[in-house]
């Protein structure tokens, strides 16, 4: 449940919160087997927890129905998913689009205009930095990468885990509009709100944290022109560029400490 909760800014779904789902475990084990008494070690698998997901969906249309509604878009693809966070110095956007279970990309834009894409088409990633006009690439992505990550953005969820929050629903005046209301509390007291559309059903603001973040679009349709990576751009080494972001933030480190 705690995927759901801070999964909201879409630029850092990617790295939610451990969450909803018991992946198996991998553990290894040495046995004497052999007449010679020869150490083996065997290797194995434990068996991976049941997807309890539908059970918990139906559990929670019990609860706070009209949220079930949002998590059902975000469990299929394709998907957009775009937010915004308000504050005094403006506003800040994210994306996450999925069209494939290859084909992945976040988007966040700042206050000053400062933008980028990430995008994954399994086999590159690459960092577009758009205001700069530099396009990073990292070929022959790890196998398993785009799929961890769309796995972790469609929210598979534990039964045992919904069924340990508190839940509330009702209706709810946020920022001087009237919304239907739901909510969730875990067992620490940490509570999340959800306000949606009184005509449409829609999910238009999350609060977290006391934070708000608002859901501009969510459904299932994608756009490929954000998976383009303008021709025109600079190229450059991806691996190249973290490790030299690495080393100037070890250089920066290293100079305040000695000062």
């Amino acid at each position: 449940m705690k995927k759901i909760i801070m999964s909201f800014l879409a630029a850092a779904l990617v790295l939610t919160a451990a969450g909803c789902s018991n992946d198996g475990e991998k553990n290894t084990t040495t046995t004497t087997t052999a007449p010679e008494a020869q150490q083996t070690t065997v290797a194995y698998q434990a068996p991976e927890a049941p997807d309890t997901t539908a059970e918990a969906l139906e559990y929670l249309k019990g609860k706070i129905p009209l949220f079930v509604k949002y998590l059902e878009t975000r469990r299929s693809f394709p998907l957009t998913y775009e937010v915004e966070t308000r504050t005094e110095d403006g506003v800040s956007t994210a994306g996450l689009y999925i069209k494939d279970k290859d084909t992945i990309a976040f988007t966040s834009a700042d206050y000053t205009g400062a933008s980028d894409n990430t995008i994954y088409d399994g086999t590159n990633m690459y960092y577009v930095v758009h205001h700069e006009k530099i396009a990073y690439i990292r070929n022959e992505l790890p196998i398993t990468t785009t799929t961890d990550v769309v796995e972790s953005n469609l929210l598979k969820l534990d039964i045992w885990d919904v069924s340990s929050y508190k839940y509330d629903k009702g209706v709810k005046e946020f920022e001087g509009k009237t919304y239907n209301y739901e909510s969730t509390t875990d067992s620490k007291g940490n509570t999340s709100e959800y306000y949606f559309n009184q005509e449409t059903d829609a999910l238009e603001i999350v609060v977290a944290g006391g934070i708000p973040t608002y859901v501009t679009r969510i459904d299932n349709t994608v756009d490929d022109s954000v998976f383009e990576v303008p021709a025109d751009y600079e190229k450059g080494d991806l691996d190249e560029y973290l490790n030299n972001l690495i080393a100037d933030k070890r250089a920066a480190a290293a100079t305040a400490e000695a000062e």
